[in-house]
């Protein structure tokens, strides 16, 4: 198949191609004489194919600059032999997903995502469904194998029937921010092939339904941020996942850590503001024998961080707004070598902050924020030269100011607000110190003297013309008001 490229910086209403015809002909027409088929793939122009060549077209993609409404009288809805169609990231002006979408019959890939699009979705037979639900457009579609709606979230406040469960060739489904609510439906288990499943942001409720039994292939599952309540069901951990994601849902219940250990190739797990009270036993290192993401966040839990510390291979960890108490584990500077974010916020530490930390050479983003850690900044800290956030607000840390971290240079991010750092704050020891600094936090200490002007001459990053204005936000970093 020979694969045409078409790439315009015109952005056109969605009925005008008339640039796009003359290019795709001559690919057309030369196709046609050496015998191959063509693939336009359209970036950032219109497409309102009317010629019968095109008809003949297996695949297009539209992206990212189309505008106006889709009609059902559209010549698009003529290209019948279409297989792959992608529309995803434009604004089709709150238009709905018609019958005429039907017509498509042929069709394996269809991502609609993020194109202004809205419900009630109308059916093929001149029905509005809403409520508990879905058009029967889509569903006639039946050898769709990647469906992508995430995003078209405009008056869109509808469920999903079980006329999704027709869909028995489907592997990724994503609908992602569509504001659904209602049940799961539990006509999902009759997509045995899916691969990936992402329901998340939307307002689904109720208990999550025990459809897993038969997902031999399914590797990732994504329902954060609904309102899913109940136990989580057992088949689901006896699949072969590598993602789970059950964040900002409302599953209230007491879980032991080790009870995901079943889902031996979990690579990455997020339960974080799910309701959840979670244990933690001596047997967990050996659970997440391959886990590299691991997100806590809120989950009650109040026991000894050490069983987690055998976790050699974790990228991401997040443990914050949790009741961990006593000293920080020295062994968290056994990670020193895949470790980039280490959260520990709003728990209940205390003592000094261990020096193995300086271990974690790969170390971009930590924060100890909102604990009751004493003593110095470890100096060790000088060797994490990727490190570009660093929170310690909130604690009871004395020391003088670190201007050791000069030398660091990726910090963008330094917040000691609210500790009891102490002493006079003079001029950078080097002409360009903290040369990538954004954000400095010092409020609500006990430095004396006077601030040098210098000390911020020397830090260009710092420095916002009046074109960009717009507010800093590292990975999930806020500056405090």
């Amino acid at each position: 198949m020979m694969r045409a490229l078409l790439c315009s910086n015109l952005c056109n209403s969605f009925p005008s191609i008339a640039l796009l015809l003359s290019i795709a002909m001559i690919f057309l027409l030369q196709s046609l004489i050496i015998g191959k088929r063509v693939q336009i793939v359209v970036h950032g122009m219109g497409s309102h194919v009317i010629t019968p060549l095109l008809m003949s077209l297996a695949s297009t993609s539209v992206v990212n600059c189309l505008y106006g409404t889709i009609h059902p009288n559209s010549s698009l809805f003529n290209l019948v032999h279409l297989q792959h169609l992608d529309l995803s990231l434009n604004n089709f002006n709150h238009s709905q997903i018609l019958p005429s979408f039907g017509r498509f019959t042929n069709l394996t890939h269809l991502n609609l995502s993020g194109s202004h699009l809205s419900g009630p979705i109308q059916s093929s037979s001149k029905e509005v469904w809403q409520g508990n639900n879905f058009s029967n457009s889509i569903f006639h579609l039946q050898k769709l194998q990647d469906l992508w709606l995430r995003g078209n979230r405009e008056e869109n406040s509808q469920g999903v029937t079980n006329s999704i469960g027709q869909f028995e060739y489907l592997e990724p489904l994503s609908l992602v921010d569509c504001n659904f609510f209602g049940t799961i439906p539990t006509s999902l288990a009759n997509l045995t092939r899916l691969i990936s499943l992402d329901l998340s942001y939307n307002n689904f409720e109720g208990p999550i339904p025990q459809l897993f039994s038969n997902f031999s292939q399914l590797k990732a599952i994504y329902f954060s941020n609904n309102q899913l309540t109940g136990p989580i069901p057992s088949s689901l951990f006896h699949l072969n996942l590598t993602y789970l994601d059950l964040s900002s849902n409302n599953l209230s219940n007491t879980v032991e850590l080790d009870t995901y250990a079943k889902l031996e190739y979990l690579d990455s797990l997020d339960l974080s503001n799910s309701s959840l009270s979670l244990t933690t036993t001596n047997s967990t290192p050996s659970s997440f024998r391959n886990i590299t993401t691991l997100q806590l966040s809120s989950c009650n839990i109040n026991e000894d961080l050490n069983p987690l510390c055998n976790l050699h291979y974790l990228i991401y960890l997040n443990l914050s707004n949790n009741q961990f108490g006593g000293l920080i584990p020295t062994c968290l500077g056994n990670f020193s070598g895949y470790l980039m974010v280490l959260n520990l916020q709003s728990n209940n530490f205390s003592g000094t902050i261990p020096q193995t930390f300086g271990y974690a050479s790969r170390l971009q983003d930590l924060d100890i924020s909102n604990n009751g850690l004493q003593g110095v900044l470890p100096r060790s800290l000088a060797n994490c030269t990727k490190l570009e956030i660093l929170n310690l607000g909130h604690n009871f840390i004395e020391d003088a100011f670190p201007f050791w971290l000069e030398n660091l240079p990726q910090l963008k991010v330094i917040v000691l607000r609210d500790n009891e750092f102490h002493g006079p704050i003079e001029q950078p020891r080097k002409r360009l110190a903290f040369t990538n600094l954004h954000i400095i936090d010092m409020s609500h200490n006990e430095f004396t003297g006077t601030l040098p002007s210098k000390f911020f001459e020397s830090m260009p990053s710092m420095m916002v013309d009046d074109e960009d204005k717009s507010s800093l936000n590292y990975r999930n970093f806020e500056s405090e008001s």
